[in-house]
C-alpha cells in the first residue's frame, strides 16, 4: 500500500492471506488482514477495514503474537479517528499503547503517544494531551519524525491554552 497502487496491494495481500490460510500460518494471516484493513481504510471503506482489523486481532491473539495485536489495535484506532468516533479510537489506541509498552517498542509508543495527544486535544483535555506529547518525545529518542510530531503537538496544546510564547518555543524546536 505504500506504493499507492492499492489494487495491486490488495491483490497481493489477498494472495498472502490465502497462502497463509492453506498452511495454517495465523501470524501471516493476521498481518495480511491488517494490511487489507489499511488499504480499505485509505479507500474510505471503513466498515470493511474494521472487519479486517478485528479479524487480524483475533488471528494474532490465537497465536499470542502481541506485536501484531498491538499494530492492528493501533490501526483500528486510526480508522475510528478518521470518522471522529473518538471513544472507540481511544479504546484501541490505549490497547495498542499498553501492548507496545510491554514490548518496549519506543518508536510505536512515540507515534501512539502523538495520536493519543491529538485525541485528548479533541476532548479539550489538555493536561492529558500534554502528558502524551511529552511521553512521545521521550519515546522518540533520535527519531526526528516522531520528535517533530510530538513537538508540534505540544505547541498546538500551548497555542490552544493561549500560551503563545511556549507554543512558539515548541514550534521552533
Amino acid at each position: 500500500y505504500l506504493s499507492n497502487n492499492f489494487v495491486k496491494a490488495v491483490e497481493l495481500y489477498r494472495k498472502a492471506f490465502e497462502a497463509a490460510e492453506k498452511t495454517g500460518d495465523r501470524i501471516s494471516q493476521s498481518k495480511a488482514l491488517t494490511d487489507l484493513g489499511i488499504c480499505a481504510d485509505i479507500n474510505g471503506e471503513m466498515d470493511r477495514a474494521r472487519k479486517f482489523f478485528k479479524q487480524g486481532i483475533i488471528a494474532a491473539k490465537e497465536v499470542n503474537d502481541i506485536e501484531s495485536v498491538a499494530f492492528a489495535n493501533s490501526e483500528l484506532g486510526v480508522s475510528y479517528s478518521f470518522t471522529n468516533e473518538l471513544v472507540y479510537a481511544k479504546k484501541n489506541y490505549i490497547a495498542g499503547y499498553e501492548l507496545y509498552k510491554k514490548l518496549g517498542n519506543s518508536i510505536r509508543l512515540a507515534l501512539l503517544s502523538n495520536n493519543l495527544g491529538k485525541l485528548y486535544m479533541n476532548f479539550f483535555d489538555y493536561k492529558s494531551a500534554l502528558k502524551y506529547f511529552e511521553e512521545g518525545i521521550q519515546f522518540a529518542g533520535d527519531d526526528k519524525r516522531a520528535q517533530a510530531l510530538n513537538l508540534i503537538g505540544l505547541a498546538d496544546v500551548y497555542a490552544n491554552l493561549s500560551n503563545y510564547s511556549k507554543a512558539l518555543k515548541y514550534y521552533r524546536e
